[in-house]
Order: C-alpha cells, then sequence, then structure tokens
C-alpha cells in the first residue's frame, strides 16, 4: 500500500513537472503588436531546454507504473 502511494505521487509530480515545464515555454506578453511568446523569441535556448526537460518528465510519467 505505502509503495503504491508512493508511486502515485511520483507519477503526480511528473506529470505536473512535465505540464509546467513545456507551458512555461509559451509565455506571453502583450505588446504593440500582438501578444508575442517571450521565450522563444528572447531566449530559445532556455525554451528549447524546458521544452526537452518537460517531454522527458512526461516519458517518465507515461513509463511509470500505474496502480
Amino acid at each position: 500500500m505505502k509503495q503504491a502511494a508512493t508511486r502515485s505521487q511520483k507519477r503526480n509530480i511528473l506529470f505536473a513537472a512535465s505540464v509546467t515545464l513545456i507551458a512555461l515555454t509559451f509565455l506571453f506578453y502583450p505588446d504593440e503588436g500582438g501578444l508575442p511568446w517571450m521565450m522563444w523569441r528572447d531566449s530559445p535556448e532556455i525554451a528549447v531546454v524546458l521544452a526537452v526537460a518537460g517531454l522527458i518528465c512526461g516519458v517518465l510519467w507515461w513509463r511509470t507504473p500505474r496502480d
């Protein structure tokens, strides 16, 4: 029972990390010309690292056993 709760917590944390890391790359800010993407325009290297980390967390979430 304790192990099942730990796996469930791990899955929840990995899912939240995946969604959060990928969502961070889509930060917008208002401008006269619309709503540009801040991360991809100003620091594409960091955006790529965050997106890759989010995808890795997503894969780990998918591979973690379900109870």
